[in-house]
Formats: structure tokens, C-alpha cells, sequence
């Protein structure tokens, strides 16, 4: 409830005007009769005033003492529905305007567990993100796995996640900030230690798995992992989400993602599943050519979502561990090689 002082007028937001919990009384409630004809019945019943299945509330008055005024109406909202987020628009857009590269999870094994058939991905993607030790991985892969990129002239970034070996990363955990930027810290160093000893340079740093969720959505999540960020090493993110806002805070250098193996929410996240499951190859090139042509896709839902990826540098993700991985990417090569090709894109 809010109080308005003498000859005061308080603006409620949309929200507090949609709510249906203003309770106007008094001389505000012979006001609010008087509006259009709509009525209201005693003091304190909840007041919905509905016109062509859209919720307004109008009343003005000059408040004395205890009344609640909204002096200016609201202008037309759909009932109960917030404002759509960024993600949520649903217009189609233009092709995006930068080289689709690919990106894949490498080195998440452990002793001697594989996850996925690292040698028969490697020409087919132009950038890998080496997991680190937490959430998978072990220093003879690591170091194995730079090896092998650079044999294969594949760009390295680090590939940190949550301590959590047996869900593999994709279980959410509660962690203070300094935790957070303390264990970005240790993996990405643990990964560059073996960079420096080939003499290569660190590309990258993608957060991996639930991880890169959490960063998604919580703000303080986001900014405790960019600052465990080396100066000058871009993070590989979803625009339009708490980490772009969070690398823009930071002045750490953002390179937006699209992803040819996960689904999107109505909202424009990710659909994070704890064991990956098959696509089709139909559904593959569907998907990624949506995204590439339009920049928006198909979401769980069925409705068309916006990815506001701007002028960023662009990277497509496909993961390693999902069944049929090898096909799911050539496909998605096939679909970005043909869109940079048609675009002029080298």
C-alpha cells in the first residue's frame, strides 16, 4: 500500500498498476466510479477496470491524506503480461554481418575415461575450449589436447566450470564470489601453463555448463567470473544476458554464441540438459541456418525468439559429448561454410 501526502501524486509503476491489489478509498473511490462509468464496489474489494480484455486502472483526483492516486493511465498492456524482454522480440532480422566460426568442447576425460571423439572433430572446427580440471579433464589431457589443436591449427580457449567431476559441471552449485573468481583464476592458469610451454597464445575463455547458466542470469555471478578473466583474453557468451552486461562492466572483450546442439528457452536462454540428447541432421541444419540467416530461432515453445548477437564477433558451439556428435557437426560446418561463402565471408 502507499500513502500519498498533501497535495501529492504518485505515479505507480506498470507493475503495481496491473497487480489488481490498488484499493482506492474514500474520496479516490467516488473518483474512480465516476471514470468511464466503470464501477467499483465497497472500500477495500480489489479494483480490475477491463476494456476490450486489456487491464487499465484510471483515477484522478487531488489526494488528500491515505489516498492512492494514479494520476497518469497506463497505456495499453495485454492483462498479466510483463514487457517482453530483449530476447523475447519477435521480428526476424537480417543475416548476421560477421564469419561463422566453429566452436567445441574438447579434453573432457579423465584418466583414462573419454568423453568425446576429440580426433575425429578436430578438422572439422576452428576453435576449441579445453576443459580445465574441475568439471572434467586431467593435466596429461590438457596438455595432450593443445597438442593435438595445434597440430590441427585450431584456435584454444579455456573452458572453466563448477567443481563437480561427477555431474560433469552441469549441477548448480552456491558459491561466494571470491570462490568464483579465485577458481576462474586457477583453471584458466592451469590451461595457459601449457600454452606457454608450446608457445601458444590463450584465445579465449568460455564458462562451461551450468556454469555459463548461472552467469546468464545473476549479475554478481557473471562479474565474480570476468574478473578471474586475464586482461585482454575475450569471453565467449549469450548476448543479451548478464554476461554481456557483465564483460561490458568489467571492459573484458565479448564474443557472442550461437549453438547447433542445445535448445533455447521462450526467453532466449539456454536449455541446459544434464546428459545431451540426439538430433537429427535435418534438425541441425534447420536450426543453424534460423539463427545465421535471421539471427533469432525456434524456441522449446514454438515461438520465434530474438539473439541479439549485434556486431560481435560470432562463434557457432557444438559440444562433443552429445550422442552422434560427428555428424551434428559436420553438418553445422556444412551450414556455417555455406553462409560464409555466400556472404564473402573468407
Amino acid at each position: 500500500m502507499f500513502r500519498v501526502m498533501p497535495k501529492q501524486e504518485v505515479d505507480l509503476t506498470e507493475s503495481e498498476r496491473l497487480c489488481s491489489a490498488y484499493k482506492p478509498h474514500g474520496p479516490a473511490l467516488k473518483a474512480a466510479n465516476r471514470v468511464r462509468g466503470d464501477s467499483i464496489s465497497n472500500e477495500g474489494q480489489r479494483t480490475r477496470l477491463c476494456e476490450n480484455r486489456e487491464l487499465y486502472v484510471r483515477a484522478t483526483y487531488q489526494p488528500v491524506p491515505g489516498d492512492i492516486v494514479i494520476s497518469n493511465p497506463p497505456s495499453p498492456i495485454p492483462r498479466f503480461r510483463d514487457p517482453q524482454p530483449e530476447h523475447s522480440k519477435t521480428q526476424d532480422m537480417a543475416p548476421i554481418k560477421q564469419k561463422a566460426l566453429i566452436n567445441v568442447d574438447l579434453g573432457e576425460g579423465y584418466g583414462n575415461l573419454k568423453c568425446g571423439p576429440d580426433e575425429e572433430l578436430l578438422p572439422l572446427i576452428d576453435i576449441a575450449n579445453i576443459a580445465c580440471g574441475f568439471h572434467s579433464g586431467d593435466p596429461l589431457i590438457m596438455s595432450s589436447t593443445v597438442r593435438a589443436c595445434i597440430a590441427h591449427s585450431v584456435l584454444i580457449g579455456a573452458h572453466p566450470g563448477l567443481p563437480d567431476l561427477q555431474g560433469f559441471g552441469r549441477r548448480e552449485m552456491k558459491l561466494t564470489p571470491e570462490e568464483l573468481t579465485a577458481m576462474t583464476i586457477y583453471q584458466v592458469g592451469a590451461l595457459k601453463g601449457f600454452l606457454d610451454a608450446e608457445g601458444v597464445k590463450l584465445n579465449h575463455v568460455k564458462p562451461h555448463g551450468v556454469l555459463y547458466g548461472m552467469m546468464c542470469r545473476d549479475i554478481e555471478v557473471a562479474r565474480a567470473v570476468m574478473r578471474g578473466v586475464p586482461k585482454g583474453v575475450p569471453v565467449f557468451g549469450l548476448a543479451g544476458t548478464k554476461m554481456e552486461e557483465a564483460a561490458r562492466e568489467e571492459g573484458v572483450e565479448f564474443c557472442a554464441e550461437m549453438y547447433g546442439d542445445v535448445k533455447y528457452s521462450p526467453d532466449g536462454m539456454l536449455v541446459i540438459d544434464r546428459v545431451k540428447k540426439p538430433w537429427k541432421s535435418e534438425d541441425v541444419e534447420k536450426h543453424v541456418t534460423q539463427q545465421l540467416t535471421t539471427q533469432s530461432v525456434t524456441a522449446t515453445d514454438g515461438s520465434n525468439v530474438q539473439l541479439p548477437v549485434k556486431d560481435y564477433p560470432l562463434s557457432l558451439c557444438c559440444h562433443s559429448d552429445s550422442p552422434g556428435c560427428v555428424e551434428i557437426i559436420k553438418t553445422a560446418r556444412a551450414v556455417a561454410d555455406k553462409f560464409n561463402k555466400e556472404h564473402g565471408y573468407s
